[in-house]
């Protein structure tokens, strides 16, 4: 991470899913705005946490990429 900066742990990222209200509607607020992005339902997208999630997928430890236009993760 960049000077100043940290790869967040997984009590950080439970303490931000709590903050957006739980497991069932944190994703939604986690996502972009914009809807066409994203294929399941958006209800609770919203820009109240000010993170845009893409449709990034998942890189292995094989530098081969999976599920880029399905999900998207984060390194912990």
């Amino acid at each position: 991470a960049p000077e100043g900066w940290h790869i967040p742990n997984l009590k950080e990222w439970q303490i931000l899913i709590d903050y957006l209200g739980g497991e069932k509607i944190a994703g939604s607020k986690l996502k972009e705005t914009i809807t066409d992005y994203w294929t399941d339902e958006n209800e609770n997208v919203s820009k109240e946490s000010y993170f845009s999630a893409h449709l990034a997928g998942s890189r292995y430890d094989d530098e081969s990429f999976v599920g880029l236009g399905d999900f998207s993760s984060w390194w912990t």
